[in-house]
């Protein structure tokens, strides 16, 4: 285990459109306490805000840093996030990729039966949705 480490804690994707509140979580592993700074980048999302903070960090334990985040990038694509922490002489990195989810939620709807010969079926769709897309 390193002296001062970082952990990314992030959402598993992100939908375009999203406004996120996510980061790192920054442990000291030393005797000590640590003053800490950490740093936020990313490609692929916009930081919203100071993209640094600053942490003490007791002997033995860690703190949660979260940054304000919103998702810019089409579905499909990733968001690139890096946390750099520095303490003292110690220092640390993380980089996560967290992909892109369209800024919806698809619902699918089903219709079971028996048609026999020539009948002619008609479906109703519920109330809301265009059928051509």
């Amino acid at each position: 285990t390193k002296p001062l480490f970082a952990r990314a804690s992030l959402p598993r994707f992100f939908r375009t459109g999203d406004i996120a509140l996510a980061g790192a979580v920054a442990n000291n592993t030393t005797a000590d306490s640590i003053a800490t700074r950490v740093e936020a980048t990313a490609r692929g999302i916009t930081r919203v805000g100071s993209g640094s903070a600053t942490r003490t960090l007791a002997s033995n334990g860690g703190a949660e840093v979260r940054f304000n985040w919103r998702a810019d990038a089409m579905p499909g694509d990733s968001a690139v996030i890096r946390f750099d922490v520095q303490g003292g002489t110690y220092a640390d990195a993380v980089e996560t990729t967290v992909p892109m989810r369209p800024p919806y939620s698809p619902r699918y709807h089903a219709v079971a039966g028996v048609a026999r010969g020539d009948s002619t079926i008609r479906l109703t769709l519920p109330r809301g949705i265009v059928p051509q897309g």
